[in-house]
């Protein structure tokens, strides 16, 4: 146990003595990760919460699936979806586009009712895009098949009711990437790339600092020991140093907290 502290110790002093190296490898990896997590896209989520009441679960439309999620992902009603979503200009794609764009970014979550007897269910119903505007135009139509079925391009069956439990609401603040989390993981992430260099460094440069490990490295026995003094100028130059390593070192951390707590 002696010899692992030792060791610990030893590896330590090694980050010490490779300290502006360690902490040029650390500021790399830091920035580098602050870059790529600024470069990602916001992505934007609109949902609506409806509740879906069956009449006779035991009984099945004969035409139609009794499934809502299927009844929604449907070519034929993605393509009405894609079609009237189109609000504006600048949203324009050609529908095949905008139908594929659904298949992949529409998604569906179903909890069964607890304490009902039949099979009936709450859906949330979510569309994620990088635009706020098509994200909520997309679940807005999607809501308004079931608030006037009378006008709907889709068929519900007659064993079921479905009623909208929360309608949709243009989204403000990007539902992702998480951006706290990232740049605190590429924080993280450079003090242990700055550690890991200066072992490194360390295991293939040892500086030897103690007698016990000279007396290892060159396996014979060590008769004494002569110490290095100081003058007061070498020694002004060594705390200016370990100052300056000091201020800079706190300087990229303040500055990564400070973009943690921004975002």
């Amino acid at each position: 146990m002696n010899n692992f502290f030792i060791r610990v110790a030893a590896y330590l002093h090694g980050v010490w003595i490779h300290r502006w190296s360690s902490l040029a490898i650390a500021t790399l990896v830091a920035f580098s990760g602050w870059f790529y997590t600024k470069s990602l896209p916001n992505v934007y989520r609109a949902q609506v919460s409806i509740y879906v009441e069956y009449r006779n679960p035991s009984v099945k439309a004969a035409t139609a699936p009794d499934d809502l999620q299927s009844i929604i992902m449907n070519a034929h009603s993605l393509e009405r979806i894609a079609a009237a979503s189109q609000h504006t200009a600048s949203e324009k794609h050609s529908i095949d586009e905008r139908t594929r764009q659904l298949q992949s970014s529409l998604s569906f979550r179903s909890d069964n009712v607890s304490n009902s007897a039949s099979r009936d269910e709450n859906i949330d119903i979510s569309y994620y895009s990088v635009s706020p505007t098509e994200a909520f135009n997309i679940i807005d139509t999607i809501s308004h098949l079931f608030v006037q079925p009378d006008q709907s391009f889709i068929t519900i069956p007659s064993n079921m009711n479905v009623h909208i439990l929360e309608y949709p609401q243009m989204p403000t603040l990007p539902y992702s990437p998480n951006r706290p989390l990232l740049l605190s993981s590429s924080l993280l992430l450079a003090i242990l790339a700055g550690l890991l260099w200066g072992i490194i460094r360390y295991r293939f440069s040892p500086f030897i600092s103690d007698y016990r490990q000279l007396r290892k490295r060159i396996k014979r026995p060590v008769l004494g020991v002569v110490s290095l003094h100081l003058n007061q100028e070498t020694f002004k130059k060594s705390w200016q140093d370990r100052l300056l390593f000091s201020f800079v070192s706190i300087g990229v951390i303040l500055l990564m907290l400070f973009t943690i707590v921004k975002n």
